[in-house]
Formats: C-alpha cells, structure tokens, sequence
C-alpha cells in the first residue's frame, strides 16, 4: 500500500459490508485488508472475493496497526461496543444506521465520536439520504416557501411483506426482529434522518405520540406491523407516521409528503421528488431523478467523502459533507419515542430533572468533605474549583502553569464524563492564576489546544493564592449530553 492509501477492516460479512467492499474498491484510495464476521464461514467468503484475511473476532482486527478505517455493518445491537473500541485503537469509523439501540447507547456512541474528533479520528453514520438530490432540492423548496406555511407532513411507509423479499437474502433473522429490526427502524430511521435535514434551521421535531401493534407471537418476538403516530412540531405543526406491513393487499409505499396553504412537495421511493401547486396534479421536479441509484452507486457518496476526510485532513468536522454521530443519536430519540410511547406524549428532549445530584470522581483526587466536584440540575452541569493534581495524590505534575492547566483540563474531562458531559459542553469556563501577567501566554496556548472550535465563554481573574500552593485552577459550567 502507498502513503495515500486507507487499509480497510469490514466487519459484518452481509449483504450490505460485501457492497461496501465493492464501493470501498472500486474507489481506488481503499485497500481492503481484513473481514470479520461471526460467521467464520461468511467472512472467509467475503475475504477471499478481495484478497483480504478473515477473522471471526473483531478484538484481534483492530489489533492490525495497518488498518486505518473500520466500516461497521453489523446488526445494531452491536454499534456502540464495536464503534468504542475501534475509536480506542485509533481508526476511523463509519457506522451503518440505524446508530443504536437505546438513547443512553446514543449519548455514549456521541461523546466518543467527539472526543476521537478532537484527536482527528474521523466518525460517520451512513444515511444515503444525505447524498440524494431530491432530498437537497426538497429542502430548497421547502425554505423557498414552494409550499407557502406548512400545515403536515406525512410519512407513509406500507409494505405488503416484511422483511421485503431483497432483504431475505441477508440470511439474518434480526431484521423482522423486535428487539433490533422491524420496518420503523430500518426504513423509518432514513426519513426521521430527512425530516432532521429539511427541518434544521427552521422548525423542530419537539414531542411524539404514538400506537404501536405486534403480532400474535407466543415469543413476543416478532417486529411491529402497525404503527400510528404523530411528531409534534415546535411550529404547532404535525408529522404524521402512518406505517403497516404484512398485508399482502397493500401496495408498496414509501413516501415523504410535505403539505402546506400553496402547494405540496412529496420525496418517494427516497429519490423522486414531485410537486404541486394548489388545484394541479402532482408532477416530477426534476427529470434527472427518474434514474434510480442501486446500492453500490447511493455508498459510492460517503465513500468519497470518508477518503477526502482521511486523507485531506479537513480535521474540522463542519467541513465534512458527513452524517455526524450526533445525528444519529438524534434519530435514536424519534424511535424510542415511538416504540416506548403508548398513546402518552414523549417529550424529544429528555424533560428536565427538578432534582439536585452531586457527583464525586474516583479517578481523581477527591475533594474535602465539605464539597462535590460537581453538582448537576436541569440539565447543567456545575463543576467546582479543579486543580492540577496527579489523580489519587495531593501532587503537581510541575510547578509550571501551563503544565498544571493541562492536568486540570484532564481532571476535568473526567468530572465532566462522569456527569454524562465533555470538554466541548461548557458553557463557561473560569480561570483563577496567583500571577496573572507570567502564568496567561502558556495557559492561553494550553486552553487554544483543548479548544481550537467554538472556545467557551471565559473569565481570567487573578487572586493572592490559591490551595496548595497551585499556580491555577479552574471551574465551569456545562450542559449534560442528554439534555438536547
């Protein structure tokens, strides 16, 4: 391999990891180099289509220093284990969707993709959506106001099988399965992920009431055939979610409606858009969306994008034309909605706690008994004053400031996980220096480092002394993960 070449790792032999192996190749920046499958078979398979080793433990991939990128297309029960332990060994990780299983899985999954930004580690979830035309031109009309003030939107997904018959060549069973499968996950994931995209900006996705009907299954197993739902809008609109499957009578549907006082704009089958004024027929927008892309051209997309990420170093994620994690765990919160509500409204933003918590790290020097190092309220975390110790002594790494900011910061990234927060959640950060005129250059440059995005709103106060004798300390202010 050259220099400008990525090593790849597949893990997840299926239908979809042997596409993306054709995408990754036939882009020409990619070498695949390893396939792990639980399936021993499977990934033996796989591999030797190109030329790659296979592995049935995915521990001892990761192991390989030769590996830059690791492509998860597993089922999703396995995303946050698999997806924090590659960001541990240091590679780049896209992630198929849906993210996760659970809203706190979400938060964790998040929090590690900032970190490993923060590192130049560069994450992704894979929506196609995000590279589909119609979807892009279906925002500008909607912004545009084509559709004049939006009223309802409708999701229509009705399919007369499920798994669909395409699907069944995958040889999984999880994805007609409850826990981890079913139609609202898999194909409503790729439209909560547009609304996301049309809405941002504008309008949000605030509360969820919904119905959701399994089948008679003396397992209790078996995935949803029915779901009724409505998506409120901070606007006072409504997102409609109208899904069945298993009913041979219906008609294959998928379907994006956007209805408002001027006109009607509709995303169907995820790349034909049509359009409508008031008292016309529908019509296509756009002529050049009647080809339909087939899998290996909708990956082709993200795949570029990955490897001009990697090997470009644009080590700012808002420069990335990628799906952040982030978003992933925002969709993760539409569908535990949905499966958890039971006719009850759900709040999309976790309702905010009237009780006070206090936490006190482990990992770090502890504090006299007279405080906590944090106390965390309606979704804020409030951290007191953090010193520069060696975690579990009473000892300076050196009597330098600079040094010693470093230490805090490090102190304080440990509070602050431990509080379901992170360094790049502060609100307000406050610096106190015993000599304020020396110590200010070297521990600017330090917090420059920690911060080189988006610095939080600061405070420098110079005092007469500081405990044990240290050259700085620092206290903040920052916003839970889970609290939007």
């Amino acid at each position: 391999m050259t220099s400008s070449t990525i090593g790849l790792g597949i893990i997840g032999a299926g239908v979809i990891g042997e596409t993306f192996c054709q995408a990754f190749t036939l882009h020409g920046a990619y070498k695949v180099l390893a396939v792990c499958d639980a399936n021993p078979q499977r990934a033996t398979s796989l591999a030797h289509k190109f030329q790659a080793e296979a592995y049935s433990s995915y521990e001892e991939l990761l192991q390989r220093t030769d590996i830059q990128l690791i492509y998860l297309g597993i089922p999703p029960k396995y995303h946050s284990d698999f997806f924090r332990a590659a960001v541990e060994a240091g590679k780049h990780v896209l992630c198929e969707k849906p993210l996760c299983l659970s809203n706190e899985e979400a938060a964790t999954m998040t929090r590690v993709a900032e970190e490993a930004s923060s590192r130049g580690i560069v994450t992704a979830i894979n929506y196609p959506l995000h590279y589909v035309k119609a979807l892009a031109q279906f925002k500008q009309l909607l912004a545009a106001g084509y559709a004049g003030e939006l009223r309802r939107i409708n999701l229509k997904l009705h399919f007369p099988h499920w798994p669909r018959a395409w699907q069944n060549y995958q040889r999984t069973d999880w994805i007609n399965c409850r826990e981890q499968g079913g139609p609202l996950r898999e194909i409503g994931s790729h439209f909560f992920f547009a609304l996301l995209s049309l809405l941002a900006g504008h309008d949000a996705l605030s509360r969820v009431n919904a119905h959701v009907h399994y089948p008679a299954d003396p397992t209790q197993q078996a995935a949803e055939t029915s779901v009724l739902g409505s998506i409120a809008l901070g606007s006072g609109g409504f997102v409609q979610v109208d899904l069945l499957s298993d009913l041979p009578s219906l008609a294959e549907t998928v379907e994006l409606t956007a209805h408002g006082t001027q006109g009607t704009i509709s995303l169907v089958d995820f790349q034909t858009l049509l359009v409508a004024k008031n008292n016309e027929d529908l019509r296509l927008y756009d002529e050049t969306n009647k080809i339909a892309p087939n899998q290996l051209m909708s990956s082709a997309f993200v795949v570029e994008e990955m490897a001009q990420a990697i090997l470009h170093r644009r080590d700012t994620p808002s420069r990335w034309n990628l799906v952040p994690i982030k978003t992933g765990a925002q969709v993760q919160r539409i569908l535990q909605a949905l499966y958890h509500s039971q006719g009850q409204w759900i709040d999309l933003a976790e309702p905010a706690s009237n009780s006070i918590t206090y936490l006190t790290a482990e990992q770090i020097t502890k504090p006299l008994p007279i405080f906590s190092h944090a106390s965390s309220y309606q979704g804020l975390v409030h951290v007191s004053c953090i010193q520069g110790f060696i975690p579990g002594t009473f000892d300076f790494p050196s009597s330098d400031a600079a040094e010693q900011a470093e230490q805090v910061l490090k102190n304080l990234q440990t509070v602050l996980r431990q509080s379901n927060s992170d360094l790049k959640r502060i609100l307000k950060l406050t610096i106190y220096f015993v000599a304020m005129q020396e110590d200010f250059p070297g521990v600017n440059a330090v917090i420059n480092r920690y911060f080189p995005e988006h610095p939080p709103a600061r405070s420098s106060l110079g005092v007469a002394e500081l405990p044990r004798n240290a050259r700085i300390v620092m206290d903040c202010t920052a916003a839970r993960l889970d609290f939007g």
